[in-house]
């Protein structure tokens, strides 16, 4: 799967697949009162509680139980830039989101977009742990589109995801679900995934140049703090790199897969994102880059936080990292 769609596409899927390496902050309590507490339980809504919600910027309505929080990411692509906005509200028996993401022209074409529509419904099929439910294409007001519905295993619980994805006025819309699967099913999910509707393009369109390979130069700026590094350099960097570890799994036998790594000022991978490549060995890279390290990076003198793409290759005589 292309990287230009991973940001949203892959959106519902890295809750199965994706393990985030996040580094432990620091204690400043004393020792007696550093015993970890559990985070807070979602809050628990009726069904009356659920009203329409209407995005300005996004101009798109839906039903919410609460005003959802707004994440706005902006993701360096091979070829491209892409700018996810996404509205997020948590809640006790699932988690409910809307997203659009703009993509840059040469990346935002429908011809691509079906092809990657197609990969996507294709590529979930053979995530391990993934339980098919139902999928295919839709049209959304005459525009491409795709849904479908998958369960896994979270401990005891079997966890329903359900997506409803379409590509509309240059942009991919998500709108998506994640619940406790139970008899009889819940009403919020069907609630919230019919009651979207998109009055029009979004107010307001960025800037998202197509790039070439050498675009972006190292310790470009990238949000929060963070500054873009190319493989070439992170690897240039790199301390320990374990390679990608595969068992026998009948299904592929050749090819890659990449991930995005955020590398802390320390050198410590801190979190993780699959990015391209076949899903069904997303876990196992997820794997191998959690144990490289790297010397600081620094800018002026000063280390900073990273953000990079490594790739590794894997074939019938073992796998290697790519050089």
């Amino acid at each position: 799967m292309n990287r230009a769609v991973a940001p949203l596409f892959l959106g519902i899927v890295l809750s199965v697949t994706s393990v985030l390496a996040q580094e432990t902050p620091p204690q400043t309590t004393k020792p007696a009162e550093a015993t970890p507490t559990a985070p807070p339980a979602a809050p628990k809504y009726l069904i009356s509680d659920w009203k329409p919600f209407q995005s300005k910027e996004g101009n798109f309505s839906v039903i919410f139980p609460t005003p959802p929080k707004e994440e706005t990411k902006r993701y360096r692509l091979q070829s491209g830039l892409s700018e996810d906005h996404r509205y997020i509200v948590p809640t006790s028996n699932g988690n409910y989101q809307v997203a659009y993401t703009f993509l840059s022209e040469n990346l935002a074409t429908p011809e691509m977009i079906r092809e990657r529509f197609d990969n996507l419904l294709k590529n979930l099929k053979v995530v391990p742990n993934l339980k098919w439910i139902s999928g295919g294409e839709i049209s959304y007001e005459g525009n491409p589109g795709i849904e479908f519905k998958a369960q896994y295993s979270e401990g005891p619980r079997t966890i329903t995801l359900w997506s409803r994805q379409f590509f509309a006025f240059g942009c991919v819309y998500e709108i998506a679900a994640r619940y406790t699967t139970q008899e009889p099913e819940l009403k919020e999910p069907a609630m919230f995934i019919e009651s979207f509707k998109l009055w029009g393009p979004p107010a307001r369109r960025p800037a998202l140049p197509a790039l070439t390979q050498e675009s972006l130069p190292d310790f470009t700026p990238l949000a929060q703090g963070m500054y873009y590094i190319t493989p070439e350099k992170l690897r240039e960097q790199a301390l320990e790199k374990p390679e990608l570890s595969i068992g026998s799994t009948g299904r592929v036998s050749r090819g890659t897969v990449t991930v995005l790594v955020t590398v802390s000022p320390e050198g410590k991978v801190i979190q993780i994102e699959p990015s391209d490549g076949f899903p069904a060995f997303y876990e196992e890279a997820i794997k191998a880059a959690k144990k490289w390290t790297f010397k600081p990076f620094l800018l002026n003198g000063t280390p900073v936080k990273v953000q990079g793409r490594l790739t590794f290759k894997f074939g019938t005589t073992g796998t290697q990292n790519n050089k």
